[in-house]
């Protein structure tokens, strides 16, 4: 199966696309629970789209940085010295283990566990030791600005961090435009996360 309309036919999307509200209809169940579904949006829609994925609360102060996972790909949600949020792949360049492997605060740096690697929390390279057999890799340096963690496009918006994996989505600010007009009054800068139920995969908030 290659699309959405194949899953859904023709009747289901004829009236989804209905133009008056009190006449349309939603989705059907079955794509809540549909193993199919979930692959066409996995493949299809999520990667190029922006989705939101994390909370600019769960890196409160810089040097913190949290693994996490998106449609089965290892990232990691940091904020460096200076206080940006940074999302990169939580892969190392050398080998392809994963750099991060639990939370960590006030950290200047990750370090890969397997060959020693070392990235600043922006994803640049910082250090790979004995490269080539010397301990700063002197005699054979590897290109530290084309060899980072790789950078997923991401940014903030109300205390939600949201990324786009495929890196051609429109800006992040023209794809809320509209939330932005009808939350202009909103306050989100005082907004604090107070519960987190990872258990269940819910987290619950209060402003």
């Amino acid at each position: 199966m290659n699309s959405a309309g194949e899953f859904l036919g023709a009747t289901v999307l004829e009236a989804l696309r209905r133009p008056i509200l009190d006449d349309a209809r939603g989705l059907p169940a079955s794509v809540y629970t549909s193993e199919t579904f979930f692959r066409l949006e996995r493949e299809r829609l999520f990667p190029r789209a922006w989705i939101g994925v994390a909370f600019d609360s769960d890196v409160p102060e810089p040097g913190d940085a949290r693994p996490f996972t998106v449609l089965g790909l290892p990232l990691v949600l940091t904020r460096d010295a200076a206080g940006a949020v940074h999302v990169l792949h939580n892969v190392c360049r050398h080998r392809a283990t994963i750099v991060l492997e639990a939370p960590c605060r006030k950290a200047s740096t990750l370090k890969c566990p397997y060959h020693g690697w070392v990235y600043r929390l922006d994803g640049r390279l910082e250090a790979t030791p004995f490269w080539d057999g010397t301990a700063d890799a002197s005699r054979c340096p590897v290109d530290r600005n084309a060899n980072g963690l790789v950078p997923v496009r991401s940014g903030v918006w109300n205390r939600v961090v949201f990324i786009n994996l495929s890196g051609d989505a429109e800006p992040l600010k023209d794809y809320l435009a509209r939330c932005n007009a009808s939350s202009g009054t909103w306050t989100s800068s005082h907004w604090r996360w107070g519960i987190r139920r990872s258990g269940s995969s819910m987290r619950t908030g209060s402003s």
